[in-house]
């Protein structure tokens, strides 16, 4: 889910705010980045929303992120997959969190959570395990811990 953090990111990087006109942020994926239709910007829009990493105030959106804490690699261009993206999943959140607030890259980070996996003998599910690794780095993610505590306790769990 990085490519969709990344994807955000730009126009508000583009344009040096954290707020931004949602017509603009759709221009700037469109025209300045040259990323999308605008039919397909306007899904990323919605994507954003949905996924709680975007806030909508009237005709303003609003990073729920710092975006000058996230560092695309330097080629990086979204996929047309990032489209059909739904519903980030727990695990998603909390790789995103860590890398906006640490940025480390996802790559060294998965690493780190298998490591980290191997040393607990695989005794814990793969959200603590990345809960574990965020907090080692110290990114502030006590919101997940929450939700990682419900998820593992709700006695009837989503099929």
């Amino acid at each position: 889910m990085s490519e969709l953090i990344y994807t955000l990111s730009q126009p508000f990087k583009v344009k040096g705010r954290r707020k931004l006109g949602i017509k603009e942020f759709i221009f700037t994926l469109t025209l300045d980045l040259k990323w999308f239709n605008p039919t397909e910007a306007k899904a990323i829009v919605q994507i954003g929303l949905e996924n709680e990493l975007l806030k909508r105030e009237g005709e303003t959106l609003i990073a729920c992120f710092d975006p000058t804490q996230v560092n695309p690699p330097i080629d990086f261009k979204p996929t047309a997959k990032l489209l059909t993206t739904g519903k980030q999943t727990l695990f998603e959140k909390i790789l995103d969190q860590i890398i906006i607030q640490t940025g480390i890259e996802k790559r060294e980070l998965i690493a780190a959570i298998n490591k980290n996996q191997d040393t607990l003998s695989k005794l814990v599910e793969i959200n603590v395990s990345a809960l574990i690794v965020g907090i080692e780095h110290g990114a502030d993610i006590k919101d997940l811990i929450e939700t990682a505590y419900q998820e593992l306790t709700d006695p009837n769990p989503p099929i």
